[in-house]
């Protein structure tokens, strides 16, 4: 059945993704998985591609880095398959075993592939940007802050579904802070992005127009 969000979740679930549980870290917000389906398809030429460079020049922690970013990623689309692919090689890496690594690179590679494949069949639009309120109630913006703090420092993978959703929030309060923040969120770097958030806070308001 294809949803009116635009994706064959059938076709999802039938190719071996757990969409139900993907759906259920983003408090079942069929919207925001697009969102970040789209995003995945997107980088088809990122992820675990540039670990092959790193390798080359005997850079273990930058390829490690990526591997776990894939499998952050990949868990949190229900895509338990690559992500338990690209954890072997993480493994691999973080053990210094370039033979290994190679290995388990080709088949993570060909898993990702083939999640990048399966999302361009079956996504058809990601939905828009909503447009900032005209105008933000400040009390809820702090209460929504607070809230986003604590999933980033509980390392909660719906810190990235919040973020996805509350994108206009962010704008609004973090002004030019507020791409830096995304960015370590996106790497799944949520260590960083709490400091950056709890900086961005503690700062002056600036305006990233």
């Amino acid at each position: 059945m294809t949803h009116a969000t635009g994706l064959d979740w059938d076709r999802l679930r039938r190719d071996g993704l757990d969409v139900d549980g993907a759906l259920g870290r983003m408090l079942h917000r069929p919207e925001l998985y697009i969102v970040l389906a789209d995003r995945f398809r997107a980088d088809r030429a990122g992820h675990l591609h540039p670990i092959r460079g790193a390798l080359s020049a005997g850079d273990f922690r930058t390829a490690a880095r990526a591997a776990h970013t894939v499998r952050s990623e990949a868990a949190l689309l229900g895509a338990d398959e690559l992500a338990a692919a690209a954890r072997r090689v993480e493994l691999a890496l973080q053990a210094h075993d370039e033979r290994a690594a190679v290995r388990a690179l080709d088949d993570a590679l060909q898993r990702q592939e083939a999640l990048v494949a399966l999302y361009d069949a079956v996504l058809e639009t990601a939905p828009a940007p909503q447009p900032a309120p005209a105008s933000l109630d400040p009390a809820q913006v702090e209460a929504g802050l607070d809230e986003w703090g604590r999933l980033l420092e509980a390392n909660d993978a719906r810190a990235v579904s919040w973020m996805a959703r509350e994108r206009a929030t962010l704008a609004s309060a973090l002004g030019a802070h507020a791409p830096a923040v995304e960015a370590a969120v996106r790497d799944f770097e949520f260590d960083r992005a709490l400091a950056l958030l709890l900086a961005a806070r503690a700062s002056p308001p600036s305006s990233s127009r």
